[in-house]
């Protein structure tokens, strides 16, 4: 008999539900295993939700080591930096930090506190200039001068703040930072994973069955 008062759209509410459902199983599983994930662009409520997981994996077993797998193109700094600080300053276990595919712009930052970076062969690195991107708008025109100046303290704080990260975790110096930095009319410059160990900002390419974690 078919259901009463079904709607089309009832359909695909339940696949919603049931992917859903499949999706916290999934999460479920890989923090089970003490897998946490960095997927996508960074935002202040993934990075938010991904910090919980990490501290609920630290306080559950600070001496058990927990696998931060990487597949990110980056996004917004602040959650990055923080998720950095979180890692290198207040997690007592260590953080072994996997690179699936690409680790670019704040995802490296992350990566660079993991105690141990690990990476695919065809991983792909990008290292660009601080930009910003969630700048308020200035209604006021007598304001802009103002806020030039106030956007421009802003960038050159955050741009030191990451390229002393840079030269702490690797191989490189201040000025070849930024010289990969601002190279290809300020766009960056985008390193292979055997760039990535030659300059210190990896410390391993995964190979065989050593980092079969899934």
């Amino acid at each position: 008999m078919p259901r009463k008062n079904h709607q089309p759209d009832d359909d695909f509410e339940d696949i919603e539900e049931y992917s859903k459902l499949d999706d916290e199983k999934f999460e479920a599983a890989l923090l089970g295993r003490r897998i946490a994930l960095l997927t996508g662009k960074i935002t202040e409520e993934g990075a938010g939700k991904l910090k919980g997981d990490l501290i609920g994996l630290s306080l559950q077993s600070p001496e058990k080591e927990i696998i931060l797998f990487i597949n990110s193109p980056g996004g917004d700094m602040d959650p990055g930096l923080a998720l950095y600080d979180l890692i290198t300053l207040y997690l007592k276990a260590p953080v072994i930090g996997v690179v699936g595919a690409e680790c670019d712009s704040a995802a490296l930052f992350v990566l660079q506190g993991c105690s141990k970076r690990i990476a695919a062969t065809h991983s792909t690195f990008l290292i660009h200039p601080v930009r910003n991107e969630g700048a308020r708008f200035v209604y006021n025109p007598s304001m802009i001068d103002d806020f030039i100046m106030e956007i421009r303290d802003k960038l050159k704080g955050a741009s030191q703040i990451c390229n002393d990260i840079l030269k702490k975790h690797s191989k490189m110096s201040l000025a070849e930072i930024k010289q990969l930095s601002f190279a290809n009319h300020g766009t960056g410059t985008t390193l292979s994973a055997p760039e990535a160990l030659k300059k210190g900002l990896i410390d391993e390419i995964a190979k065989g069955d050593k980092y079969k974690i899934f």
